[in-house]
């Protein structure tokens, strides 16, 4: 039987909906889907969040309340698993799972554990001013001993609005390059791999053209949601 999943997803609405699409067409590459009945069922709470921007959250308490009510929704509705298709907010990761009945897949450590499986021993982290500035990554990786670089004020403000433009879908093609350049620049730092931090940078990113091994955190949780309710086998 398949499992039920619910996606707490509107942060922003533009990511979301590229995670609902990349999931389709993992599904279809990878585990030969065709029928309704091939796709995972999943419920998408597109929440309204007030005191959440592009850089920063703005008022964390009002934050938590929104998340919160978000989860709760969702409690008479069957899911099995909780997926978050944002980075930013895993910040009350915890308070979340401690508030809520269902499993809540951490992210964060989900995109960490799958770069020590990969044996990189230095990577860099591109993601909003919030995850950047409160460490959210760091504390993780350096729990796995996977050392980082992170961006400098200029080179955060320039991601920053990259950020945005993709909430109002106005990707430029100044925005892809600027990803491209950045991780050249880190390369020479001797970082091995990129971690595509925020789910809306990955929608001005092109993996096959980076010169470091993109860990894309919409591709992440595109590979646990699609697998964990595939009852087909995959192509091999």
């Amino acid at each position: 039987m398949k499992e039920y999943i619910w996606i707490l997803g509107g942060l922003g609405p533009e990511a979301s909906q590229y995670l609902y699409k990349n999931i389709l067409h993992y599904c279809q590459k990878k585990y030969w889907a065709i029928q309704d009945t091939d796709y995972p069922h999943m419920l998408i709470n597109n929440i309204w969040l007030e005191g959440f921007d592009e850089t920063w959250i703005v008022k964390p308490d009002l934050v938590k309340e929104w998340l919160l009510d978000g989860i709760k929704q969702l409690e008479n509705a069957g899911v099995h698993k909780i997926y978050i298709a944002c980075n930013t907010v895993h910040t009350y990761y915890q308070y979340l799972q401690e508030k809520s009945q269902w499993k809540i897949i951490n992210l964060i450590q989900a995109t960490c554990d799958k770069i020590k499986k990969q044996w990189h021993k230095k990577v860099l982290i591109l993601s909003s001013k919030t995850t950047n500035d409160i460490w959210l990554y760091d504390a993780y990786l350096q729990k796995l001993w996977i050392s980082f670089c992170k961006v400098n004020t200029i080179e955060q403000d320039t991601l920053d609005q990259i950020i945005e433009s993709v909430m109002g879908w106005m990707v430029r093609e100044k925005d892809f390059w600027y990803i491209e350049d950045i991780s050249k620049k880190y390369k020479k730092q001797w970082a091995t791999g990129v971690i595509i931090g925020c789910t809306e940078l990955p929608l001005a990113t092109r993996a096959e053209r980076n010169s470091l091994e993109v860990f894309d955190t919409i591709e992440i949780l595109t590979e646990m949601i699609s697998a964990s309710t595939q009852t087909k086998s995959p192509i091999i």
